[in-house]
């Protein structure tokens, strides 16, 4: 789901029988920012979000992604120097290792849908550095992303406006925990994809009707509402009929 900052309400919900969040980001963002009728939004999501496919696709829409990076390198989680210790320089289109030394571009591949371009390295084996850095017996190798450059853009304004990460827990959070504690839902009722996101967006509607409520008085909401169906009744030509 997607919750609004001002109001703290569900602006975009959906149901997938995906096993993680990798790929659901910029279609939910998208449906958001058409909801609340927006032009640019910050879209703030966790790490299990991070996807550079799904967060050029909210750039190229005129969102601004804040997701921050989770170190997933095997290199650092035996201790050793992962890809996050080596400085890309755009510059001379290389990556500069702890050493000092580049790694140079040697060529580019299609894996697992990415374009990715390999850089390698030159003289590991007489580095003073390279038990720290690669168990390979040859030369460090690192891979970038085609658009690897959105998400380094990302880390800069994560690093420079962190508070905002912070709100997510206080947006996305509220709506799972009143579900959960004040409605009592911690199940889905029917069985089958189709079926299950129907009972989903009505869920996320009574959501939004009692948080609606805390907002506005219950007159002021149905007067709104009344307001739009009469709207929506002359734009199609129906007549409205007169309240006694």
């Amino acid at each position: 789901m997607a919750v609004d900052a001002k109001h703290k309400l569900i602006a975009a919900d959906d149901v997938t029988n995906e096993v993680t969040d990798f790929k659901q980001l910029a279609n939910v963002a998208l449906e958001a920012r058409a909801n609340l009728e927006l032009k640019q939004a910050d879209v703030v999501a966790d790490a299990g979000y991070y996807n550079a496919a799904e967060v050029s696709r909210c750039v190229e829409a005129g969102l601004t992604p804040m997701i921050p990076k989770a170190d997933t390198s095997a290199n650092t989680a035996r201790g050793l120097y992962g890809k996050s210790r080596f400085r890309y320089d755009e510059t001379k289109d290389v990556y500069v290792c702890p050493a000092g030394a580049e790694l140079t571009h040697r060529f580019n591949t299609y894996e697992l849908g990415r374009e990715l371009r390999y850089y390698r390295a030159s003289g590991c084996k007489g580095c003073a550095l390279k038990k720290q850095c690669t168990r390979n017996k040859t030369n460090r190798t690192i891979t970038r992303e085609e658009n690897e450059g959105l998400m380094e853009a990302m880390a800069a304004r994560m690093k420079a406006q962190p508070w905002k990460f912070k709100l997510r827990k206080t947006l996305a959070e509220h709506p799972f925990g009143t579900i959960k504690r004040w409605f009592g839902y911690t199940h889905f009722l029917l069985k089958g994809l189709e079926k299950v996101r129907c009972e989903w967006s009505l869920t996320t509607l009574a959501y939004n009707l009692k948080r609606v409520l805390n907002l506005v008085s219950f007159e002021k909401l149905m007067s709104i509402l009344r307001r739009i169906a009469s709207e929506d009744r002359a734009a199609v030509g129906v007549k409205v009929p007169q309240r006694a």
